[in-house]
């Protein structure tokens, strides 16, 4: 039985970091912020704390993390270098700057103090089957009942997450993120997205995210 626990561990972290991401809209102008720069259009749209537990089953927000749906779409017969780990989360208002946080650290922070094999904190509906988002363009996506054990979740986002690939047709995935910690209890706070290292170039995508008490 330990060896039989040991090999799905395996097979769990190898498909955790073989994330496939989901299908990108059919246009970058149908998300709510997007800009090319020289071969590449990068589109994005924050996911609202209702949007995010349609599309994972669970209460992410809740547990500290934003989540981003990024598009990318390469010019024809680009090939572009693209992974998770060249986003940063950027908070003009004070200068925070964050790296994308990783399935596993998501994971962690939903099952924290709970044994290796609890189930999943919190089950939330499935998915609108028509894909319609609660107001936000490119989210809301059709999804499947919820993982409910913490390697299945694990699975479950990795697999979504924004793909570590060279791009030569759209790709996109979600991103997540640490929720800042603004020194604002009240408002509408700036939020940056922004890739680098792809020829040494920035795409800064600006987003809002509004707080609410």
């Amino acid at each position: 039985m330990k060896l039989f626990l040991l090999a799905c561990l395996a097979v769990a972290a190898l498909l955790a970091g073989a994330g496939s991401g989901i299908p990108p809209l059919l246009l970058s102008t149908s998300y709510p912020v997007h800009q090319t720069v020289d071969n590449l259009t990068l589109a994005a749209a924050l996911l609202s704390p209702a949007q995010a537990s349609k599309v994972f089953g669970a209460d992410i927000d809740g547990v500290g993390f934003l989540v981003f749906e990024v598009a990318a779409y390469p010019a024809e017969g680009a090939r572009i270098d693209l992974s998770p780990d060249q986003f940063t989360l950027s908070v003009p208002e004070d200068g925070t700057l964050l790296a994308t946080s990783s399935p596993e650290a998501v994971v962690q922070a939903m099952f924290k103090g709970k044994r290796p094999d609890a189930r999943a904190p919190r089950k939330a509906p499935v998915s609108n089957p028509d894909g319609a988002g609660d107001g936000a363009a490119g989210t809301g996506r059709p999804g499947s009942l919820p993982p409910l054990d913490r390697d299945g979740w694990l699975v479950g986002l990795a697999d979504r997450e924004f793909p570590d690939t060279t791009a030569t047709r759209p790709v996109a995935g979600y991103l997540y993120f640490a929720r800042p910690r603004f020194k604002s209890q009240y408002g509408l706070h700036q939020l940056e997205l922004i890739l680098i290292g792809w020829k040494g170039r920035r795409i800064v995508l600006p987003l809002a995210l509004q707080i609410v008490k």
